[in-house]
């Protein structure tokens, strides 16, 4: 095996262990980069490239990717929504919204009680109001721990199947916090 072997498949193994959260690993496989410029390699494969790209994305990047696969799968009305929701002004509690909901994940899904949605006079109990919560935070996971652009397309289909199936106006409460979840303290 040769040296270009030996890189890209260092690259791939740290790739594949990276998560969007674990800068130690994204800045290591930068200084590896660097480390083959130094060496004299040539630039790693245009697939490592290209997976680097994407880890280097801000979150609210890959939110906008992600919620662009989501408009290309949805209604017009439903399409505008959202394309509201992608203004820089709204990026910031958007994403903070998906890493509040991303971290929801850790508390069990058993103690959601009910979703209340004001706006829509609707409240949601049992296993639909756990099924809405989980949704929005595996949305959230995928997004923000996305690795390349086939993920970011695959949380966007994931998200518009999800609005289609639960209804467009509840996940979209979700979203924009505007929906209020309900949980049993643990004893």
């Amino acid at each position: 095996m040769n040296k270009q072997d030996e890189y890209n498949l260092e690259m791939q193994r740290r790739l594949h262990a990276c998560s969007a959260f674990d800068f130690n690993h994204i800045r290591k496989t930068h200084l590896l980069e660097q480390l083959a410029r130094f060496e004299g390699l040539p630039k790693p494969s245009p697939e490592i490239q290209q997976r680097l790209a994407v880890l280097r994305k801000s979150n609210t990047e890959k939110l906008d990717i992600a919620l662009g696969h989501a408009m290309s799968r949805l209604s017009g009305e439903q399409t505008a929504a959202l394309l509201e929701l992608r203004q820089p002004s709204n990026f910031a509690l958007l994403a903070a919204t998906l890493a509040f909901w991303s971290e929801a994940n850790r508390v069990p899904l058993s103690h959601v009680l009910e979703v209340s949605i004001p706006k829509l006079d609707r409240v949601l109990t049992g296993g639909q109001a756990i099924e809405v919560v989980q949704c929005v935070a595996q949305f959230g996971s995928d997004v923000l721990n996305a690795a390349d652009d086939d993920r970011l397309s695959l949380a966007g289909a994931y998200l518009a199947n999800r609005m289609m199936q639960y209804g467009f106006e509840v996940l979209f409460a979700m979203l924009t916090r505007d929906a209020t979840v309900s949980v049993k303290q643990p004893e």
